[in-house]
């Protein structure tokens, strides 16, 4: 069983990077509303930043993380959990190339549209930052604390145990 040290950041950081997502969501929703406030470029319709899918990803991978991190409890926790570091860095690199390539293509569908998109873009990036920082130190402690705590003995638990079944 996955130390309640490690499930319960591991939980709230998923949790709260899934609220950051639903809030991106809601942005892309109601784009008339917000282009105003950054822009004032017009343009009809909703925009959905490549962003929101983009985070999609990494809540699938702290998904896969927890369900990692529950199946392999105590085997090899070190060696895991600096794989999983090292996999938790990737979407961060691969982001800072993919907005290059995002970027020119957007740019391809007008004035407009570009200054539309970076409005949106801002608008989701102010409102998730919060949260998507929060979540990401969470499951970085989670992770380190999976590769330092190993799976606890029969006898050091029997050493925390007191005559008559307390603790």
């Amino acid at each position: 069983m996955l130390d309640n040290k490690v499930r319960i950041p591991m939980i709230a950081g998923i949790v709260v990077y899934g609220i950051s997502i639903l809030l991106s969501v809601l942005c892309a929703l109601n784009t008339q509303a917000i282009l105003p406030l950054f822009t004032t470029a017009q343009y009809e319709g909703n925009i959905f930043p490549p962003s929101i899918l983009k985070s999609v990803v990494v809540l699938v991978l702290y998904i896969a993380f927890l369900a990692i991190m529950q199946t392999s409890n105590g085997k090899s926790n070190r060696v895991i959990g600096i794989i999983m570091l090292v996999a938790y860095c990737i979407p961060g690199m691969v982001n800072l190339y993919w907005g290059l390539v995002e970027n020119v293509m957007i740019a391809q569908k007008g004035a407009e549209y570009l200054a539309a998109y970076s409005s949106m873009n801002t608008a989701v990036t102010l409102v998730t930052a919060p949260f998507t920082t929060v979540a990401g130190v969470l499951v970085v402690v989670a992770i380190a604390r999976f590769g330092i705590i190993g799976k606890k003995s029969d006898e050091e638990v029997s050493e925390n145990v007191r005559p008559g079944g307390g603790l």
